[in-house]
């Protein structure tokens, strides 16, 4: 194959200021391949812009140096190469493969490949989650190494044909197109989700919708391209349990402004990052989200939009990594470094022996060097793993690499924090991040404790305490303060010790289910103060406290936004559909209070103001939703007990929960972990949140409630009332407030008879007021029949 050549400085220029210094020639042995190609074009294009702003400018070699950059796993170094550099594009810490087909099965079924990468001079890698599994699965020597790189460095954003170019031309106009596409290698996850999504459009187009769709396996080049434009959705799935976000195929798509729909990774740090940009959905969900995508056009219009918009962010913040990157190869590389070269790249490529093998400052001809004799050592195949330490805390932080303290601003991003902390085993003083743009804290990923404390305090994008799984004891104390959108504590897992106090203050978007981040924890030295968190309720804040081995030495304090709560002014059902049960409620009835617990926990209520609608695990059978794919279904019902302020927030936070059905299982999941029940919902069960409608009012002078059985009455009055409004599957809605004494407030009840929901009844009569979820179900549905027992 052709070795495409990048002549990036090739003459002895001025570099730095320095006379005499050569830049590196950068080859792309990929160029031309049918997977990478692209990616390699790309590739130079960021490097030659990254070189024009004087990213290499402390290079400090003065001789011609060659650096190959490969991008697959089995490509071989070119013979002429001094060094390279491996962009990691492998699955290596998925499940192995089930097919050959994909090429490569898994990272233990490659051993030459963990040679290959000890023996780059460094690894680029664009997953926080391969990060962490390749800094524990290489030596520690390869720490710094291992650089964080987006692969949009690597994707062409605006420079390459646009899809109007493509659609243009004679060879596409020619071309059959499609309306729901799918490409890749077959796996067979995938051809499932084809076949699914087949039964989909012929559902549709037994309603008179008419959608064509196609799945193309190892197809590449202009019929690939011509096929993507054409289409007005393309999905993914992953080709293997465990896989992270498929970047290669997903970024081109993406700046190309594609609609594109895919199934969660297991990269939470990466997911979120796109959640914007693309349609997550679980494998079995994803054909309804696509039937939603092509029946609401400007639906589908806005992700496009939002597609490309993030592409081209993307694209730019890349820039730095790569120039960070560039910098940090340039700092590696000394006078004493090439002669080393050839002994790291001795198993991947064939060398000439009359190859240059060593540089000096003299400029003086270097002695040519044989090729290594057949008894020299070779590399092992397989490196031993980095052994987990077994000793006390204060040891392990003198005895680990430490550094003296951690600092992180302004100034920093994901790639610095990887490039300059990610060697580090231990803190000797504090770990502090106050006022950084970071969202996730990858690049502390091997820190197991700090002698000092922990201060995450005024970040305004920080959302995940990612990056600190490892972290097992705090010497001092931990402090997690102002973090506008810290949402929960998950990430510090594996946190066990605090010797000093544990304050978590002012974090306003923090919610109880984030405690499930908290539940290794065994032992709090200090006090644990949980303060002005309005999301988070007491009572799991006490459960915590009551989990450690001693209650804390200075108490376990919490104050919630429920002290001065007033009278309870309001009471609202609220419906939870559990599909796919199996025809046993032993499971539910186990875990009634944690579903519970979760409704309050996305009203942003007490939980106490929570309660059954008849008894406690009050389950009624919905029958006919077989669509749903659901063989016996379920229902609990609830009542919410609102205050006046609490009313509108409340009803608002849930009418998004319902819009977002595997949102609203995974609360309920995680308020189940902390309660600790010894069972859990079964990954096929589906969670549906039927939004509240109205059952009274309750006394506001006493704050009691009018009686379970007299808000189901009026329940069973607006059924019927709605019943008789329906007018050719329509639902007129009726504004009247039905207060315990049977008066009306006219104007008080609108908004939330609006929010008001019944599923009851054949699909094409149901009662839908939230119109983004139950355009949604009804999706799902395709006019299946409801009945209720």
């Amino acid at each position: 194959m052709l070795v495409g050549v990048l002549a990036l400085a090739c003459l002895q220029n001025v570099v730095g200021d320095v006379v005499g210094r050569i830049l590196p020639r950068f080859v792309f042995p990929d160029e031309g391949d049918p997977y990478f190609g692209g990616n390699a074009q790309a590739l130079k294009a960021s490097l030659d812009a990254a070189l024009d702003r004087g990213c290499m400018n402390s290079w400090r070699l003065d001789e011609p140096t060659e650096v190959a950059i490969l991008f697959r796993h089995d490509r071989a170094v070119p013979a002429m190469s001094d060094f390279f550099i491996q962009y990691q594009m492998e699955q290596v810490a998925a499940s192995p493969a089930e097919e050959a087909t994909v090429g490569f099965m898994s990272f233990a079924d490659h051993p030459q490949y963990k040679t290959k990468l000890c023996s780059a001079l460094q690894v680029w890698e664009w997953s926080p989650r391969h990060l962490h599994f390749l800094g524990s699965n290489l030596p520690e020597t390869m720490a710094k190494r291992i650089q964080y790189m987006p692969l949009w460095s690597a994707v062409d954003v605006d420079s390459g044909a646009s899809c109007d170019e493509i659609l243009d031309s004679p060879s596409c106009q020619s071309r059959t197109g499609t309306d729901v596409f799918f490409f890749g290698a077959a796996s067979k996850p995938r051809q499932a989700l084809c076949k699914a999504v087949d039964v989909e459009m012929g559902r549709l187009k037994l309603h008179g919708l008419s959608f064509s769709h196609e799945c193309l396996f190892n197809t590449f080049g202009e019929a690939l391209h011509c096929k993507i434009c054409k289409a007005q959705v393309i999905y993914s799935e992953h080709s293997r349990t465990g896989a992270v976000l498929e970047q290669h195929r997903i970024n081109p798509l993406l700046a190309l402004g594609k609609a594109v729909v895919t199934t969660p990774s297991a990269d939470d740090i990466l997911d979120s990052s796109y959640s914007s940009a693309v349609e997550f959905a679980a494998s079995e969900d994803i054909p309804q989200v696509i039937s939603r995508l092509l029946l609401n056009e400007t639906a589908r219009f806005e992700l496009e939009w939002r597609a490309n918009a993030f592409a081209r962010k993307m694209k730019i913040d890349s820039h730095a990594h790569v120039c960070s990157a560039l910098n940090s190869l340039a700092d590696m590389v000394g006078i004493d470094t090439l002669s080393t070269a050839k002994t790291w790249l001795q198993e991947h490529a064939l060398y000439n022996a009359d190859r240059r093998l060593s540089t000096n400052a003299s400029n003086a001809s270097s002695t040519p060097r044989p090729l290594p004799s057949a008894n020299s050592t070779p590399m092992p195949s397989v490196m031993p793993p980095i052994p987990m330490s077994t000793t006390p805390p204060s040891q392990v932080c003198v005895s680990l690499p430490a550094a003296e303290a951690v600092y992180i601003g302004a100034r920093y991003d994901v790639g610095s924090v990887v490039q300059e902390f990610s060697h580090f085993r231990s803190i000797t003083n504090d770990l502090q991040v106050w006022q950084s743009n970071l969202w996730v804290l990858t690049g502390l990923d091997f820190i197991e404790c700090t002698m000092g404390s922990v201060r995450l305090k005024d970040n305004f994008d920080l959302a995940l305490l990612s990056g600190l799984n490892r972290l097992k004891s705090v010497v001092g104390s931990m402090e997690i303060k102002n973090n506008s959108k810290l949402t929960t504590l998950l990430g510090i897992n594996g946190l066990s010790l605090i010797k000093g106090d544990l304050k978590v203050h002012g974090n306003p978007t923090l919610e109880s289910a984030g405690l499930i981040g908290l539940m290794g924890l065994r032992r709090v030295g200090g006090r644990v103060e949980f303060i002005n968190n309005p999301r988070v309720n007491c009572e799991e804040v006490y459960r915590m406290c009551s989990r450690l081995e001693t209650w804390p030495e200075g108490d376990c304090v919490c104050i919630s936004q429920s002290e001065n709560r007033s009278s309870v002014a309001h009471v609202h059902n609220v419906s939870l559909v559990f599909t796919d049960t199996g025809g046993s409620d032993e499971t539910l009835d186990k875990i009634s209070q944690a579903v519970s617990n979760a409704l309050a926990d996305m009203a942003n209520i007490d939980y106490d103001a929570v309660t059954s609608a008849r008894t406690r695990a009050s389950w009624r059978r919905l029958r006919g939703a077989a669509s749903l794919g659901a063989s016996d279904s379920s229902v609990l019902e609830f009542q919410l007990g609102l205050t006046e302020a609490e009313k509108m927030p409340s009803l608002a936070s849930l009418s998004g929960f319902a819009a977002s059905p595997g949102s609203t299982k995974k609360f309920i999941d995680d308020h189940v972990k902390l309660l600790e029940v010894g069972t859990q919902l079964a990954d096929s069960v589906g969670v549906l949140l039927l939004l509240p409608y109205a059952t009274g009012v309750t006394n506001s002078t006493n704050g009691t409630s009018n009686g379970s059985n007299e808000g189901l009455e009026n329940a069973e009055q607006a059924t019927s009332t709605s019943d008789k409004n329906k007018t050719n599957g329509t639902f007129q809605e009726d504004s009247t407030n039905r207060t315990a004494g049977g008066d009306s407030r006219p104007g008080e009840e609108t908004t939330t008879t609006r929010r008001s929901t019944l599923w009851k009844g054949n699909l094409d009569e149901s009662v839908a007021q939230s119109k983004s979820f139950f355009f949604e179900l009804a999706l799902a549905l395709l006019g299946a029949s409801v009945s209720w027992d």
